[in-house]
């Protein structure tokens, strides 16, 4: 019986330029490319191949898939000036996805590259929604590459070309007849600003709604853009961060202007504010508000076809140009309203109420849906005089936006791809998000409850208003209490912040590419690459159990990792307040964001081939110490790191800024004298002064060094300086002091000597630092 054509909602047009390259099972077409293309639909993806074929491949034949990151010029860290090849698998959280093949196994991916296409067209039986068809493609063909061009995958080529070819259509039915396409890009501005303006007290319980929230702006914006200008999804080329990129006709351009004088004047009228003092209530936009910023570059469908350099410097220049003109073409009867103050207030205590609620359904919840709204600014302030905190509830949603809302719910809709399963939980369209946070389990409870008793009787100590429930199964858990995780295992009650992002990120678009593979579909895979590390493999380090992420550590320390069992993990420690785009920020217990830390630049640098590096500012903090400024600070530091040297490459830790090359060599010296003051039997161990003796050693290191540089001679007083101060330690500890402790300090000292190299000192500083407080409830 011959097979029904398929009819659905789908384009012919996008279903042939989505699907036309991807190899089909015999004997014929699949049901969805049965329906044959018109003539002048034929024409429209004739020239969108042409233009896409234009772009020269590196390799010929039907090899593994080329990282997207052998696009990029092997630098000073890169482990190789080869291309990097990766494994054909459907879509994972796991390290087997996207990271770099081993050289012996390069050349074995043919079965693995048909089991993909033969398990993606399975999945097309019966014929899929239009909601789910794009996300399916993606799950199965994203590291298949495309027949002859091995630098490009079947999804990534197949999604431009559908949106290049919905460009085309877009103009042909406008009347135009020029092959023209706008870049369009949105960026929100002020985010750290905006999620860190929060009360310290109670912080974890509506700060990571406050951060989603820069994720749904971005969603409703881009839904918003998408009906206006008649896109499908696959013009999405990239969302991530607070940043979107997307194609559209240029035939619509107008249009876009409308869209985003419109979407301007909404966000306004949800971030007016009251100047304080004025009794009169006279709105302002305050500094700690999101602004989203819009703008559109025109170019020729050519472009597409060869170097993209000129097309997002071009972008970038308007949206630079958007920024200093941020007011421009506003309502301003809006911008000059009156608020007042009874519901400025209101507002203020209705957005903490629904941050907290938020931050738990975000929690619980498996996806989310978009509804459109019928009101024509939800969310503004600016014209109503509210009663009280239900109305104002009931009026005020930060996360609704151009007309739409988003909804949190546990079936159908987009789901939450955040675990190491091979499949998203539902079929259908997903989003990767880093929303899961702490939650106390039975094993914690049972584990800490001495500890909690004794929070709890500290917590009657203060005001009612300020005192919090004992915490429950399934509850997130606190700041303070992550701080005291922390102390069971070291005896120091401080919290971690950590934040990391991607160095030289906007070089690395503009200039880094290398020729002929800096066309718009090579930024495009390498966009999506960083995505996937920064919102999907994230999740997989964090269900790490830290008895294998931690393996580092001395034996004596890693038997106290097991105070909540041997299944507790990352996640269980660390409170992930954003990870998206190129970068990430996150709070926890102190000693497990130290070492989290360097297993997520190890894991960077693997999957990068060293072609691309992190840097990142790290703090310690009292648990209660402010929100915004412990934020404040992290960013000072991690400033601090990229600034050290123009390879950048580097991470400050106890204000001082160093290498990662040096960081891991910290850790084996807070190793060594972790197991020198904690030794069993005890008749062996060293007095935990020898760590203060360490540290104090280290003081005019750098002066030393650097007139070690500076006359090409070793004063050996300071060659003997340690071992001087190490000079009582116990008889049996010798030999282990002089082999991890003091030649360490020697070679440093003769390098500097002999290759006239600056070797910094910092490592043994922060080593001895660690150890120090690492060891404080370690019997003397």
């Amino acid at each position: 019986m011959a097979a029904t054509p398929f009819t659905s909602d789908f384009d012919p047009l996008y279903l042939h330029a989505l699907l036309g390259r991807v190899p089909h099972p015999p004997p014929g077409p699949p049901l969805l490319l049965a329906t044959p293309l018109p003539p002048e639909g034929e024409e429209l993806l004739q020239a969108v191949n042409q233009v896409l074929s234009a772009i020269r491949p590196q390799q010929t034949g039907n090899g593994p898939l080329c990282s997207p990151f052998s696009f990029v010029k092997p630098g000073k860290f890169a482990h190789s000036r080869e291309d990097v090849l990766v494994g054909s698998n459907p879509l994972s959280l796991e390290q087997s996805y996207l990271f770099p093949l081993p050289a012996e196994v390069g050349e074995t991916q043919a079965g693995a590259q048909q089991a993909c296409i033969q398990a993606f067209w399975q999945q097309l039986e019966p014929p899929p929604n239009p909601s789910q068809l794009l996300s399916l493609v993606e799950q199965y063909l994203a590291t298949v590459p495309l027949p002859g061009q091995p630098d490009f995958s079947l999804y990534d080529y197949g999604r431009l070309s559908a949106a290049l070819a919905l460009c085309l259509q877009g103009n042909r039915q406008a009347g135009l007849e020029e092959d023209h396409i706008l870049l369009i890009k949105g960026d929100l501005s002020g985010i750290q600003a905006y999620i860190f303006d929060v009360v310290s007290a109670g912080a974890a319980k509506s700060l990571k709604s406050r951060s989603f929230r820069v994720q749904v702006m971005a969603e409703l914006a881009i839904a918003y853009l998408l009906q206006k200008l008649e896109l499908a999804e696959a013009n999405v080329l990239y969302h991530g961060g607070g940043n979107f990129v997307l194609l559209a006709p240029a035939a619509r351009k107008n249009t876009f202007e409308q869209c985003r004088r419109e979407l301007s004047s909404m966000l306004l009228s949800q971030h007016l504010s009251v100047q304080a003092g004025d009794e009169g209530g006279q709105a302002i936009f305050p500094q700690d508000s999101l602004q989203l910023f819009l703008a559109a570059a025109e170019f020729p469908l050519q472009a597409a076809g060869g170097s993209f350099r000129p097309q997002w410097e071009a972008l970038e220049e308007a949206l630079n140009r958007q920024r200093l003109q941020a007011w421009k073409g506003l309502d301003y009867e809006l911008l000059f309203s009156r608020i007042p103050q009874q519901s400025q207030r209101l507002r203020r205590d209705a957005e903490t109420a629904f941050y907290k609620k938020q931050t738990n359904e975000l929690n619980r919840q498996q996806g989310f849906t978009i509804e459109q709204l019928q009101a024509a600014r939800p969310y503004s302030f600016t014209q109503v005089k509210l009663e009280g905190l239900d109305e104002a509830l009931d009026m005020l949603n930060p996360f609704s936006f151009g007309r739409r809302k988003l909804v949190f719910q546990q079936q159908g809709g987009l789901c939450f791809w955040d675990r190491q399963e091979l499949r998203p939980p539902q079929p259908g369209p997903f989003r990767f998000a880093v929303r899961r946070l702490p939650v106390w389990t039975s094993a914690l409870l049972k584990a800490y409850e001495q500890e909690i008793e004794e929070v709890q009787q500290q917590q009657k100590l203060l005001p009612p208003e300020q005192q919090e429930a004992e915490p429950r199964e399934g509850e997130i858990i606190g700041f303070h209490y992550l701080g005291m995780f922390a102390k069971k295992r070291s005896g120091t009650d401080k919290l971690g912040i950590l934040k990391m992002d991607v160095d030289h990120l906007g070089r690395m678009f503009r200039q880094d590419l290398l020729p002929g593979r800096d066309s718009l579909l090579h930024g495009m895979s390498l966009s999506r690459a960083l995505k996937w590390f920064f919102e999907g493999h994230i999740n997989y380090l964090l269900d790490l159990p830290l008895s294998q992420g931690m393996q580092e550590l001395p034996d004596g320390y890693r038997q106290r990792l097991m105070a909540a069992g041997p299944d507790d993990s990352f996640r269980n420690n660390l409170y992930v307040l954003f990870s998206g785009g190129d970068d990430f920020f996150v709070v926890g217990a102190w000693d497990v964001i130290m070492e989290f830390a360097g297993l997520v630049q190890q894991a960077y640098q693997q999957f990068t081939a060293g072609r691309s590096t992190l840097s990142a500012g790290l703090i310690l903090v009292d648990a209660k110490f402010p929100v915004s400024r412990f934020a404040q600070l992290v960013e000072a530091a991690e400033s601090r790191a990229k600034e050290a040297s123009p390879l950048k490459n580097r991470l400050c830790v106890f204000d001082q800024v160093v290498s990662w090359e040096a960081y891991a060599s910290a850790k084996k010296m807070r190793n060594a004298l972790y197991h020198l003051v904690s030794k069993t039997p005890e008749a062996e161990r060293e007095s935990r002064a020898l760590i203060q003796k360490v540290r104090r050693s280290m003081w005019g290191f750098s002066s030393i060094q650097a007139r070690i540089r500076k006359t090409g001679s070793l004063p050996l007083p300071a060659l003997w300086k340690l071992n001087y101060y190490l000079r009582d330690v116990k008889e049996v500890n010798r030999p282990y002091v002089q082999e991890r402790i003091i030649e360490p300090y020697e070679s440093s000292m003769m390098d500097a000597l002999q290759k006239k190299r600056f070797i910094p000192p910092a490592f043994i500083a922060i080593g001895a630092r660690w150890a120090e407080l690492m060891s404080r409830n370690v019997e003397p």
